[in-house]
C-alpha cells in the first residue's frame, strides 16, 4: 500500500502534518551528546587485495613488512635474523624472537601467517609461534587444522588466558590473517591497574575475540599478573618446537588516536573508583587528573585527540619554547641563562629547515631540535627532550587552559565546550 492510499481519507488539511511528523521522525535532531566537539571524519584510503597481500596497508598505515626486508624489526643481540625470501618472512629456528624497532599503545594490527604444507609434529610442536601485543600479551600462532590441543592454547587464542570463540584455521600452505584491535593497559601512578588491556580478533575475517580482557602478561604456568609499562614493540615468537618454520607477510599497523571508551563521556556515571583528585573537573584540572579518570578522558579523545590515548605526542611541543616549559620541566633562572647562553653562542652556524639564525630559550622546539648543534645543547641539559621530546610528564602536570598555546584547534569556544562538559562529570574521590 502506498502513502496515497493511506492518506487519502484523511482530508487535505491533514497531509502536511502527517508528512512532517514522518520527516522529523525519519530526520531526529541530534543530542547534545553526538554534537559537542565534532569535527570533520579523516579520509583513510583503504588498501587492496594483491598478488602478496590478503589486504595491502592503508593510507595511515605503518608499514612494518611489506616483503623486502627486516628493516623496521631487531632481534635480541641487534639485527633481526630471521629469513626474507619471496616476500615474506620465515622464522629461523633458534635465532630467536623478534620485536618492532618502533613501540606502540593501542593500535589496529594487521599480519599474515602461513604453516607449511609440509609441517610435521602434534598439539602445540606444530607450527608454533605468536604474536605479542607490547612484547608481553600474545595472540597464539599454531597450526590448528585439525590438531587438537588445549582451548585456550590454539590459533586465535589469548594464550592460556583467553580461547577462541571458533577455529578459523585454513589448511597447512594457504595464508591466515589476523586483523586485530588492541586497546594498551593503562596503570594508575602506584602502579596498580586502571584498565585492562582489551583485544578484538578477526582470523581470516571471523571473529574470535570479542573485547576480551586480558588479566596480565603472558605465562606458561601460572596466573597472570600485571606489570606497570608504558608504550612496547611488537614481537613474533621463535617457538623452540622442532617442527617446520612458519612464515609472516604483509606487516602493518595502525596507530589509534582515541580512546576506546566504552562509554560516552556525556552519558557515563562517574565510578566511585576512578583515580582523580576530589572536587569537579574542568580545563584548570591537571591534565594527569583528567586521564585518569574514564569520564573525562573519553571527553578529551573527543575534543583533544592529540592527547588520547597518551600524552607521548612530540608534534605538540614542537611550537613551544623552553621558557614556556620552565615551570613543568623543573629549570630554575640560572639552568635557563646557562642554556641561552650557549645557544645564542650557536650563532650563524645554527643553519636549521627553519632558518634562524641565533637560537635562545625563546626558539620554538621544533626549530632547536632540527638543528643538530642545538639539538646538542638539548640533549646534555635537558635529555627528558632528547631523542624525542617527551612530554608525558610535563603534560601531566599541566592543564588544558595552559595547553591552548600548542594544541591545534583548541580555540576559546572549543575550550569552553570541554569545561561545560568536565564540570558534569561531578566530584570523584581520590584515591
Amino acid at each position: 500500500m502506498g502513502w496515497r492510499e493511506v492518506t487519502a481519507g484523511l482530508g487535505t488539511n491533514l497531509w502536511w502534518p502527517v508528512l512532517l511528523g514522518v520527516i522529523v521522525l525519519q530526520n531526529p535532531a541530534p543530542s547534545d551528546a553526538s554534537e559537542f566537539c565534532d569535527t570533520e571524519v579523516r579520509v583513510v584510503t583503504p588498501g587492496n587485495p594483491s598478488a602478496v597481500a590478503a589486504m595491502t596497508a592503508p593510507s595511515d598505515a605503518i608499514v612494518l613488512f611489506d616483503g623486502n626486508n627486516s628493516a623496521q624489526w631487531k632481534g635480541r643481540d641487534g639485527d633481526a635474523k630471521w629469513d626474507v625470501h619471496d616476500g615474506v618472512l620465515s622464522v629461523r629456528k633458534g635465532t630467536g624472537d623478534i620485536e618492532t624497532k618502533r613501540l606502540f599503545q593501542d593500535m589496529q594490527l594487521h599480519i599474515e601467517w602461513r604453516v607449511p604444507s609440509d609441517i610435521t609434529g602434534e598439539e602445540q610442536f606444530r607450527g608454533n609461534s605468536g604474536v605479542l601485543m607490547q612484547g608481553r600479551y600474545e595472540i597464539q600462532v599454531l597450526d590448528s587444522y585439525r590438531n587438537p590441543t588445549y582451548a585456550d592454547g590454539q590459533a586465535g587464542a589469548v594464550y592460556r588466558q583467553v580461547a577462541p570463540l571458533v577455529n578459523a584455521m585454513r589448511k597447512p600452505g594457504d595464508w591466515n590473517v589476523y586483523d586485530v584491535i588492541y586497546t594498551a593497559p593503562r596503570f594508575r601512578d602506584d602502579g596498580t591497574v586502571f584498565s585492562p588491556a582489551r583485544i578484538t580478533v578477526l582470523h581470516n575475517g571471523v571473529l574470535v575475540q570479542n573485547n576480551a580482557e586480558i588479566r596480565g602478561d603472558t605465562f606458561s604456568l601460572g596466573p597472570p599478573t600485571y606489570t606497570a609499562h608504558g608504550k612496547g614493540p611488537i614481537r613474533l615468537q621463535d617457538h623452540p618446537d622442532p617442527s617446520e618454520a612458519i612464515s609472516y607477510r604483509n606487516i602493518w599497523v595502525r596507530e589509534l588516536g582515541v580512546a576506546n571508551a566504552q562509554t560516552d563521556a556525556a552519558t557515563e556515571v562517574v565510578r566511585a573508583d576512578n583515580h582523580a583528585a576530589p572536587g569537579a573537573f574542568t580545563v584548570d584540572t591537571p591534565v594527569g587528573q583528567l586521564m585518569d579518570n574514564s569520564a573525562a578522558r573519553a571527553v578529551l579523545s573527543r575534543c583533544v585527540p592529540a592527547l588520547v590515548p597518551n600524552t607521548e605526542n612530540a608534534a605538540l611541543i614542537r611550537n613551544v619554547t623552553l621558557r614556556y616549559l620552565q615551570p613543568y620541566d623543573g629549570l630554575d633562572d640560572a639552568e635557563l641563562r646557562t642554556i641561552n647562553d650557549e645557544l645564542s653562542r650557536l650563532g650563524a652556524t645554527a643553519s636549521t629547515r627553519s632558518s634562524p639564525t641565533l637560537f635562545t630559550v625563546d626558539t620554538p622546539l621544533g626549530q632547536v631540535m632540527d638543528n643538530p648543534a642545538a639539538r646538542a645543547v638539548l640533549s646534555r641539559r635537558v635529555p627528558a627532550l632528547v631523542p624525542d621530546p617527551d612530554i608525558a610528564v610535563l603534560i601531566r602536570k599541566m592543564t588544558l587552559r595552559q595547553l591552548q598555546p600548542i594544541v591545534g584547534g583548541l580555540d576559546d569556544d572549543k575550550l569552553r565546550i570541554i569545561n561545560g562538559k568536565l564540570s558534569t562529570i561531578g566530584a570523584t574521590p581520590a584515591r
